[in-house]
Order: structure tokens, then C-alpha cells, then sequence
């Protein structure tokens, strides 16, 4: 957020060099400078404002939707936890992950890019990586946001499940 302040402050200092200036006749602080023709100090001004409201309001600066890095599951990987991980894997994630998840489940070879190896991409990542994956989906895949289909503990679940199935 303190990026995005300061951006702008260089933003509104670049559209005030503009517009504050001295009228040869007048000798007076001449606005209409910015407002006739702003020119290339007073465009990258605005712009340089805009990327900084931008920077500041983002989600990732503000923390809107962005999964902590320190979430840790709540469910140690009992045989239960596994077994409730594998019924809820079997209803949404076998089709494309196949039964023990390999990628190769039926509908694998429509997609592109192709579903992960879960015992290879699994031991990869850290488990809020993964509840990331699952809860909002992977961009530029067919991995979609499972968060409305499934609760936050189902997930973990199914991460118990897929560690399972990578050891």
C-alpha cells in the first residue's frame, strides 16, 4: 500500500509541475496549462496516479482473496481424514486425475494442459499451496475454484488423500 502512496504522490507532483506555472504576462500561477494542453508531463502524471491508486488498492497489497502463507491443515492424515479424502477425491477429481492420480482419469485426454501427477506434483508444494490450487482453480487450466463445491475442511481432507497417494 505504501508503494502505490507513493506512486501517486510522484503522480500528482508530475501533473502540478504542469500545471503550476508562471503567465509571461500575467506573472501568476497559470492552470490552464494542464487543462489546455497537458502535454507529456502532464499525461504521465495522471498515469503515473492511476498506476499507484492501482498498486495500492490491489488484492495481493490489500490481502482480499489471497490464500495466508502460514494456513496449516487442521486435520492430521488419519486413516479417516484419508478415507473422507478419498470418497470427496472420487466424486470431483478422478475423472481428471484418474483413480490414483496419475492424470490419466477420463477425462484427461481432452484437456490442455493435461492433469497433474499427483504423486510427482504433490510432494512439490506446501499444503496451503495446494489448498490454493483446489479452493480457487489454476489459471490457464482446466483445474477450476472447487471452494463452493467443497468446504475448507473437505479440502484438507482431500490433501490428506493426495499426500497419501504420493508416498
Amino acid at each position: 500500500v505504501l508503494l502505490g502512496i507513493v506512486v501517486v504522490a510522484i503522480g500528482v507532483a508530475l501533473v502540478a509541475t504542469r500545471a503550476v506555472g508562471y503567465s509571461a504576462t500575467a506573472g501568476v500561477i497559470d492552470l490552464r496549462r494542464l487543462i489546455g494542453k497537458p502535454g507529456l508531463v502532464g499525461y504521465t502524471g495522471v498515469v503515473t496516479m492511476v498506476v499507484g491508486v492501482l498498486a495500492a488498492l490491489n488484492p495481493w497489497t490489500l490481502g482480499i482473496g489471497v490464500i495466508d502463507d502460514d494456513l496449516r491443515n487442521p486435520w492430521p492424515p488419519t486413516q479417516e481424514s484419508v478415507a473422507t479424502g478419498k470418497a470427496l477425491y472420487a466424486v470431483s477429481c478422478a475423472s481428471c486425475h484418474g483413480d490414483a492420480g496419475r492424470g490419466d482419469g477420463a477425462a484427461a485426454a481432452a484437456l490442455d494442459p493435461a492433469p497433474s501427477d499427483l504423486a510427482v506434483h504433490v510432494p512439490l508444494h506446501t499444503d496451503t499451496e495446494i489448498y490454493d490450487f483446489v479452493a480457487n482453480g489454476i489459471d490457464g487450466t482446466a483445474m477450476v475454484a472447487r471452494l463452493g463445491e467443497f468446504t475448507s475442511d473437505e479440502i484438507w481432507h482431500i490433501i490428506n488423500y493426495a499426500r497419501s497417494i504420493a508416498e
